[in-house]
């Protein structure tokens, strides 16, 4: 016997039935923004970089906030990503670690892929949880032409 799973309102118009806990993944979408970044004041912390934008996800607007964090005083390590996703709905936060290994004391570049998990979802997101990885591109003021540095940012 084949099962077919469907999700959200599109069983209930099929007749299909529908699966306690299935969730539909609301976090896909873009964002992009300008970014600054912030050297840190001691030998063995790395440095960061900070996030200021706005994009879709899920099919809504969201805002997005959050930090590029490169590595401290290790031999080798992974870069993270946490971005704050906020919608008129909701916020929740995304936390992710570069797919790559990177040597001690270097940031992940300006073009990395992440494997990202959500912490913290609140208002229509409250009790979902999701997984996927995601892409960030960094491009300094000179590559962009102007004085801005951007970013942007993919989730599937």
């Amino acid at each position: 016997m084949r099962r077919i799973l469907v999700i959200g309102a599109s069983a209930a118009i099929l007749g299909l039935p529908t699966y306690a806990g299935a969730t539909t993944p609301s976090v896909i979408g873009r964002g992009a923004g300008h970014w600054h970044h912030v050297t840190a004041k001691v030998a063995d912390v790395p440095s960061h970089d900070v996030l200021h934008g706005h994009g879709t996800f899920g099919g809504k607007t969201a805002t997005v906030t959050g930090r590029v964090t490169g590595l401290g005083f290790i031999a080798r390590g992974r870069c993270t990503v946490n971005l704050h996703l906020t919608t008129a709905s909701g916020a929740i936060v995304v936390r992710g670690a570069s797919v790559k290994l990177y040597p001690g004391f270097s940031n992940c570049g300006n073009d990395f892929a992440f494997r990202y998990h959500s912490h913290q979802p609140t208002g229509s997101y409250a009790g979902d949880s999701f997984k996927g990885r995601g892409h960030i591109v960094l491009k300094s003021a000179k590559e962009t032409k102007s004085h801005t540095r951007r970013f942007v940012v993919r989730l599937s």
